[in-house]
């Protein structure tokens, strides 16, 4: 599977002198009427930090850290596919992904007649590949070639690549948004962090939803080997999860937080299950980023229908962070001692605590303020 393949970035940063600063993802290759940014860090001081994972498909794009008056950028470009044991398809690009309004015909404003398209193009030197499920070929190397899978579908598309001789490999392109309504879909979401459990059995999605319009963002999950059972559903908070396989993640803007409407604007994503056991791979006991009991941490009342609250922590030192529904960084503190009077100036609604334990390590708490 192509689109399992991913990679991390590692970033080093010093003599901050404790300002805050964020660390930025800006895509070259967007999908349409989206930005391609999202925030991937928002933290204070030095530190080393792996990044990731970065999936190879998604292609070339910018990070840019931001402290102080700063700003440097950097151009990051993914290694080639490597999970094949067909050499052939290692360097294949997939991009240009675009929406038709009424398959290209008088536009509408119904999203149901949306057709898409996307570009793929395989560096080679002789023979011709195919693409499974009819959507064509053969194709020559070196050249780029536009497929168009259909309607627009609240699901991703799976094809082989195959270049015959048993050579084969499976991908996955996910449609854009539709575009019959461009200005009414405000919706945007990218993978922020995956955490795997202590068992390394399941894992955690995080996402980036900073460019997401008013309403009740809602999340509807499915396995890829069962794409029409819907395993977690309903508002959406961070992290999502937990999953033991490979899932699709529907994700819409709905009125209500019944989450029961059926919108033309909506955003579907892959995930596929990360490689848990992986000594590279952020889990718990070998680097920074894992899903660990909260016993660590509790917050008193939860849910809050107070003003102040009491942090208390079974850790020498706590370092903490508030984040809306939003994923937006709303406030941050640390403190030490087992208990901790904080009176954050927060609005009703729901809140995802991330601390940081003695070792290194992430955990999540949800928090209702009421």
């Amino acid at each position: 599977m192509l689109s399992d393949d991913y990679y991390y970035v590692q970033v080093n940063l010093t003599h901050l002198h404790g300002d805050t600063f964020t660390i930025e993802r800006w895509l070259d290759d967007p999908y349409p009427n989206e930005s391609g940014h999202s925030i991937i860090k928002a933290d204070t001081g030095d530190g080393t930090f792996n990044l990731g994972p970065f999936y190879i498909q998604e292609g070339s794009w910018k990070l840019t850290v931001k402290f102080a008056d700063c700003i440097d950028t950097f151009d990051i470009t993914p290694p080639y596919f490597c999970s094949s044991s067909c050499n052939k398809f290692y360097r294949t690009t997939i991009n240009n992904v675009l929406c038709r309004d009424h398959d290209g015909g008088t536009p509408t404003s119904t999203g149901s007649d949306d057709t898409w398209s996307f570009d793929i193009k395989v560096l080679g030197t002789t023979g011709t590949y195919s693409l499974s499920g009819g959507l064509g070929g053969p194709f020559s190397y070196n050249t780029t070639h536009t497929i168009y899978p259909g309607t627009i579908g609240k699901t991703c598309l799976s094809f082989t690549l195959d270049a015959g001789g048993g050579c084969t490999v499976d991908v996955v392109v996910c449609p854009p948004k539709p575009c019959s309504s461009e200005s009414q879909c405000n919706l945007e979401v990218n993978l922020k962090d995956v955490s795997c459990t202590e068992d390394h059995s399941q894992f955690y999605i995080d996402v980036d939803t900073s460019r997401v319009g008013s309403g009740y963002l809602c999340a509807n999950s499915y396995a890829v080997s069962t794409p029409t059972t819907l395993i977690h559903g309903g508002t959406f908070s961070n992290p999502l999860g937990p999953f033991n396989s490979a899932v699709f993640i529907v994700f819409k803007i709905c009125s209500t937080s019944a989450c029961d409407c059926d919108p033309t604007c909506f955003k579907v994503l892959y995930f596929p299950k990360p490689d848990c056991d992986n000594l590279d791979y952020r889990s718990k006991g070998n680097s920074k980023s894992a899903i660990i009991p909260q016993e660590e941490l509790i917050i008193i009342p939860n849910p809050l229908n107070t003003k102040e609250m009491i942090l208390r922590s079974s850790m020498k030192y706590t370092n903490f962070e508030f984040y809306n529904s939003s994923s937006e960084l709303i406030c941050h503190g640390s403190f030490t001692g087992a208990e901790y009077r904080y009176a954050p100036d927060i609005p009703a609604g729901l809140y995802i605590v991330k601390y940081t334990n003695n070792e290194g390590k992430y955990g999540y708490i949800k928090l209702i303020k009421l």
